[in-house]
């Protein structure tokens, strides 16, 4: 059975998000992945003459460790970048791409807040003109209540610090 966390996490995002159980991609195993895609277009007339569009996804994959340690980061650095060229879809209305590491701990090496908060991967498509994607990484350290995120993730932190708190 999943824990309480993981419940929560499902709760909150099932209304806007795809959610896919025990899920891989290539050799990289998740707890699940959520996936949201959200595409705007504006009309002139009819639906046929499309005057703009852009389209917004993120990805989220949730995992649960005992033990954080800096190899396992490493482990999910690896991962990102794998997703990154995997899973941004380039095209003409491509805004935004956000991936995010949801992971969950019970205990993390001492050295790992310092690591979080420096990881930043970005990267822009056509000189930004096709849009861009970038890594938000969140740990919920769950035996003392406390999340550590990257720079990238402070825009989305509220959300899981009500649904977790």
């Amino acid at each position: 059975m999943d824990n309480i966390v993981i419940q929560k996490l499902k709760k909150a995002m099932a209304y806007n998000f795809n959610l896919y159980e025990n899920y891989n991609l290539d050799q990289f195993h998740f707890e699940f992945m959520g996936e949201f895609i959200i595409k705007n277009e504006k009309y002139f007339l009819s639906k046929k003459n499309v005057v703009w569009g852009y389209e917004n996804r993120e990805y989220v994959f949730v995992k649960k460790l005992e033990n954080l340690t800096e190899e396992d980061i490493n482990y999910f650095l690896i991962f990102s970048k794998m997703a990154m060229e995997k899973l941004v879809k380039v095209h003409e209305n491509h805004m935004s791409t956000h991936i995010t590491l949801f992971i969950e701990c019970k205990q993390k090496e001492s050295n790992i807040t310092k690591k979080i908060k420096k990881i930043k991967m970005r990267k822009s498509y056509m000189w930004g003109l096709r849009g861009w994607s970038n890594l938000r990484i969140i740990i919920f350290d769950s035996s003392q209540n406390e999340f550590i995120f990257n720079k990238d993730s402070k825009e989305v932190i509220n959300f899981y610090k009500g649904v977790l708190n």
